[in-house]
């Protein structure tokens, strides 16, 4: 199996193309360390004896994770090929045939490896991580930050202090996570296909937008938030979104400017989620209904850099989107597109009501930020039917913040 698999990545030009490997966690993780603290047992009793818990609370959402990190690669990456090692799956193979077959993948093809949230609580991933910078190859964040030898240490530092305040011993995280060491003299040393678009090219162009302002401006996101506090309907972030949408209306979704606007708002929605999450905490897990009881997630920092907020959120976004679209089919949201966006329109009902029901609740509370992912969603669905509908626009990046200034767009306060 491992020969076929090794032959199937030379037949597509792996070795030729450039090659990105996506370290994430699967079997272990910040999740299982979660579970084995709250069942009181260790690795072995879980798999066994707490097994259903651990393929749906553990391997079932990491999976999710892996592919919506992977998605966020190979957008920013379309020239090359991006490998999703969660995207494989042989029923027959142990962990350890599943390590060594990676191995020889991250020998023989990778020139880059790429890290993503949390990666440092997972064994397999610093054991990948540690291969790469030991034969002296790139290893960088979802959006292209080098890995140094001080950020090697802050991911193993933050992965040692948080399993310690949950109430890990020293000795045992040490026993179950390898050490990392970031070498003085380096040596040298599939993703599955998609049918959603129109999707994916709404997250690109909002990566595109988002990562832009997190390099390049201080949009005082953060700030907006605190002041709103948790139930400020008509506060600060309501004034700016509905600033985006209004223009939208004006210009029709027909048109370039009224895609840009929506797809603008649509980045609002996600600035919004990244900073609620900081303040306020994390979001449950997404592809919840009103009424079912939440499963909060605990995959959370408020120290986290900008860019795995933004993935984090993105990601919450791709496991929501697969959550409606298994009750909903697209044709209804384009039905709905083709109606308008007006006040009385029923995509206007279901952002108001969402963004209702978060503010009811209360962005403290785990109820009101689902409510407020699912308002971000929501507006998700609009941008995607926009582009099946009318196409991709350009992305308002290129703009300078002189420029963004004099149209009336860089900020709600100016």
């Amino acid at each position: 199996m491992t020969k076929a698999i090794m032959d199937a990545l030379l037949c597509v030009g792996t070795d030729k193309r450039g090659t990105i490997y996506v370290t994430v966690p699967i079997t272990t993780g910040l999740r299982e360390f979660q579970l084995m603290r709250e069942l009181r047992c260790d690795r072995a009793a879980l798999r066994d004896r707490h097994r259903e818990r651990w393929i749906s609370e553990v391997k079932v959402p990491n999976e999710a994770d892996a592919e919506a990190y992977s998605l966020i690669v190979q957008l920013q990456n379309p020239d090359k090929l991006v490998l999703n090692p969660a995207a494989l799956q042989v029923e027959e193979w142990s962990q350890q045939q599943y390590s060594a077959m990676w191995e020889l993948v991250l020998a023989q093809f990778c020139h880059k490896l790429v890290v993503t949230p949390d990666w440092a609580f997972s064994v397999g991933a610093r054991h990948e991580v540690q291969q790469m910078l030991n034969y002296g190859r790139e290893v960088t964040d979802m959006f292209g930050t080098r890995l140094t030898s001080k950020s090697l240490d802050e991911a193993d530092r933050h992965a040692t202090d948080q399993l310690l305040e949950m109430g890990w011993t020293k000795t045992d995280i040490e026993g179950v996570l390898p050490q990392l060491k970031y070498p003085p003299f380096p040596t040298s040393g599939t993703e599955p296909k998609s049918d959603r678009g129109d999707f994916d090219e709404a997250v690109k162009w909002i990566i595109d937008e988002r990562s832009w302002q997190n390099r390049e401006l201080n949009f005082n996101d953060r700030e907006r938030t605190e002041k709103d506090g948790p139930k400020a309907e008509k506060g600060l972030w309501d004034a700016k979104l509905r600033k985006y949408f209004e223009r939208a209306r004006e210009h029709g979704p027909q048109s370039v400017e009224g895609r840009v606007h929506i797809l603008t708002y649509v980045s609002l929605a996600v600035a919004m989620m990244e900073q609620v999450s900081s303040v306020f905490g994390p979001f449950p897990e997404p592809g919840f209904g009103r009424g079912e009881k939440l499963r909060v997630s605990r995959l959370h920092a408020p120290e986290v850099n900008p860019s795995q907020r933004l993935a984090v959120t993105m990601a919450w976004l791709l496991r929501e989107y697969y959550y409606v679209r298994e009750k909903y089919p697209v044709d209804e949201d384009d039905r709905a597109t083709l109606e308008g966006i007006g006040s009385n329109s029923w995509w206007s009902r279901q952002l108001d009501s969402y963004w209702i029901w978060a503010h009811t609740w209360g962005l403290d509370d785990p109820r009101g930020r689902q409510a407020l992912g699912k308002f971000a969603s929501t507006a998700m669905g609009l941008a995607s039917s926009c582009i099946r509908l009318y196409g991709v626009p350009p992305s308002p990046r290129r703009l300078t913040a002189e420029e963004l200034r004099a149209k009336g767009l860089f900020d709600i306060e100016d």
